[in-house]
């Protein structure tokens, strides 16, 4: 578990430097839901875009890599009183492609209910709704419009889809009365004026000095 736990960790550094690169923009990411839905691309891969994305996850050093990504996904989507985290992660091949029994059987072999092969060819209408009602039915209809109209036609060949689904209730919670109007910083020259939360409290506060970042623990 210490090599993918760290081969994560990595892969979530080098990808909130590239979104820090972006202009002007907010973003919320699951570093983990992402990787995992490219673990299921990395099974269904070989040759150099096999090699490209295990060294993109920084995989080197993890022997079993499906077993690695199903424990660590298992572990964190474990049934829990204090919160619901689901993680949504699917793979779905047209049949136009007409893959191979032994290439089914060797993704379906570690991930039994992520990979579907579907007819985006003769009914991209009726599989893009399927595929919505899926997520719809595993996120508890929050996610109920993933893919949206024409997103999907008798082109598409592959679609790698990924999503996370996150409820819990604060430990030390926002007083809403506290709630007011405050300047919120959208680029270094320009603030919007916007609702926040105010809250008095003794929270961690960590530092990641590769990254200039701070990173506040809200429990």
């Amino acid at each position: 578990m210490d090599a993918i736990q760290a081969a994560n960790t990595a892969f979530l550094v080098d990808l909130f430097k590239k979104l820090c690169e972006l202009e002007n923009a907010n973003f919320i990411f699951t570093p983990l839901s992402i990787s995992t839905s490219l673990a299921l691309a990395y099974k269904a891969a070989n040759g150099d875009t096999a090699t490209q994305i295990k060294q993109g996850l920084h995989l080197e050093d993890v022997k079993d890599i499906p077993f690695g990504f199903q424990t660590i996904t298992s572990d964190a989507s474990k049934l829990s009183s204090f919160y619901s985290l689901k993680m949504v992660k699917r793979l779905y091949v047209g049949k136009s492609l007409n893959p191979s029994v032994e290439f089914i059987n060797s993704v379906k072999r570690p991930f039994p209910s992520e990979f579907e092969v579907v007819d985006f060819k003769d009914k991209p209408e009726d599989t893009r709704l399927q595929i919505n009602k899926s997520v719809s039915d595993l996120t508890d209809g929050k996610m109920e419009n993933i893919l949206i109209e024409e997103s999907v036609s008798d082109e598409t060949k592959m679609i790698l889809l990924n999503a996370a689904y996150f409820i819990t209730n604060w430990m030390k919670k926002f007083p809403e009365a506290q709630t007011k109007e405050c300047p919120f910083r959208i680029s270094k020259t320009e603030t919007k004026l916007v609702q926040m939360m105010n809250l008095e409290a003794t929270l961690c506060l960590g530092y990641i000095n590769d990254l200039k970042t701070k990173i506040l623990e809200l429990p």
